[in-house]
């Protein structure tokens, strides 16, 4: 590893890190941070649109101040961005600035770092995420050379950053993905000096690699892209007047060259409920029944009505070993997590979600590859993917379970999974002895035939929802 010197000797003293423009890449940090759900599995890749632009969600373009492009590139862009396209206020950046745009600064003085310093992505994330900040309207002189303030309580408005791509691992095409959703991109991006002197001429950015030349790491946030030009379009921190109007386009080609990390931010849920300790919570769940009439493969979802407590029973009785079906989750609220388990009678439970998790004991431990949180409000995941069905193996009463919370649920889950093992009687007796006080009891509307809730509650943080599925031989 080649030993740069001035500004850059700090950062090489970290394992694997480089400094400049204000974003550290430590690969090994980096590939910690929880990988974003990917609905398709792993043998197909769903069909985007051919342009995606949120640039008129975009706040005004910003200087940044400093090396302080990670602080403006999350709390200041992909986060206001998230907001303002939420609310559907769009070509009026003065407007989303003041009502959307958190301060870049306060989460660096709040850490005690200043401005000369550069930060990971997972870092600032994290402190966003753990400790809050604060809007920009209401500090909008706060400088790297003030002090904290301490009248203006900062609030928690993001959940944990979710990796979106890592290594080779088809940069462009998750980018785009979740881009397409209204999901902002941050990336870190290894430039080269003339990236600094791009103009309003330049139809794209395109890096030339020197290996003898310093390189430079600075976090942008993805705020579109076009199939046709093959490009993203990307929001800088250097101001108005410097490429196109504070954005520029880099090649997709060029793009997978020379990212290094990419986060998203899901939003907390922000809304105000009736009384301060108060939350609320919902979700989805389809049995989609997989047939091959001799042409094709038909997909029907099958009509359930619910029994008892989140309990529910399908209509059809006539299952046989050997049927195929999929299970379609939805979350409804931003900020929630979601597992999904099977079980039968005397029989371990089966974890379907997360799906591409390291099992310990047969069981998902805290340091799963794919996480527990559901990206945005509305998020449909298909189980186990929509080219592959869970298979009915053996006649018998199967009982299949998604937990909704407003927490993280994966440290829990085998401790979760064991109670039920261990505790005899019907499903719902197992499962109130598995959740314990994290399940809630009170203040849940279930809808009669579909598997569907909704809540506001002020004790517990798990809502589950149970599917019965009787089948014979």
């Amino acid at each position: 590893m080649r030993l740069f010197t001035c500004l850059l000797t700090l950062a090489c003293l970290l394992p694997l890190a480089t400094l400049a423009q204000g974003l550290v890449f430590d690969p090994v940090s980096f590939n910690n941070v929880p990988a974003a759900p990917r609905p398709t599995g792993e043998k197909d890749m769903p069909t985007l649109p051919l342009r995606i632009d949120w640039s008129p969600y975009c706040p005004v373009p910003a200087r940044q101040t400093g090396n302080t492009c990670v602080a403006y590139s999350t709390a200041y862009g992909a986060y206001a961005i998230q907001r303002a396209i939420d609310a559907k206020l769009r070509d009026d950046p003065q407007a989303i600035t003041q009502r959307f745009a958190l301060s870049p600064i306060y989460p660096l003085l709040s850490m005690g770092k200043n401005c000369a310093a550069g930060q990971k992505l997972e870092t600032i994330a994290d402190h966003l995420a753990e400790n809050g900040d604060v809007w920009l309207r209401d500090v909008p002189d706060l400088t790297c050379a003030d002090a904290l303030p301490t009248k203006i309580s900062p609030q928690k408005l993001v959940k944990k950053p979710l990796r979106v791509f890592k290594n080779n691992d088809s940069k462009s095409y998750w980018t785009k993905y979740y881009v397409s959703l209204g999901l902002p991109v941050v990336v870190g991006l290894e430039l080269t000096d003339g990236f600094r002197k791009l103009t309003e001429a330049a139809d794209y950015y395109e890096p030339v690699i020197d290996k003898t030349a310093r390189p430079l790491l600075h976090a942008v946030v993805v705020v579109g892209y076009d199939e046709f030009r093959k490009a993203f379009k990307l929001l800088n921190s250097y101001g108005p007047n410097w490429g196109q109007d504070g954005f520029f386009w880099m090649k997709y080609g060029a793009f997978d060259q020379v990212a290094r990390c990419g986060i998203i931010m899901p939003l907390a849920d922000s809304e105000p409920v009736l009384k301060p300790n108060q939350h609320r919570l919902g979700g989805t769940f389809r049995f989609v029944n997989l047939a091959d009439d001799g042409n094709s493969l038909q997909a029907d979802t099958v009509r359930p009505h619910h029994l008892t407590s989140g309990l529910y029973q399908l209509d059809r009785k006539n299952w046989k070993q050997g049927d195929m079906f999929q299970l379609v989750t939805q979350s409804t609220r931003p900020g929630e997590y979601m597992c999904v388990f099977s079980f039968s009678p005397g029989d371990s439970p089966n974890v379907h979600y997360p799906r591409r998790t390291p099992h310990a004991g047969g069981q998902p431990t805290a340091s799963s590859e794919e996480t527990d949180l559901m990206p945005m409000a509305g998020y449909q995941m298909v189980i186990p993917s929509p080219n592959d069905a869970l298979v009915i193996k053996q006649a018998t009463t199967d009982y299949v379970c998604v937990l909704y919370s407003t927490n993280p649920l994966l440290a829990d889950l085998p401790g979760i999974l064991e109670r039920m093992r261990q505790t005899p009687g019907d499903v719902q007796t197992r499962l109130r002895r598995a959740l314990g006080s994290r399940l809630v009891s009170q203040g849940i509307e279930y809808e009669p035939d579909r598997m569907a809730f909704s809540a506001i509650f002020e004790k517990g943080d798990i809502v589950p929802l149970v599917l019965e599925v009787k089948s014979a031989p």
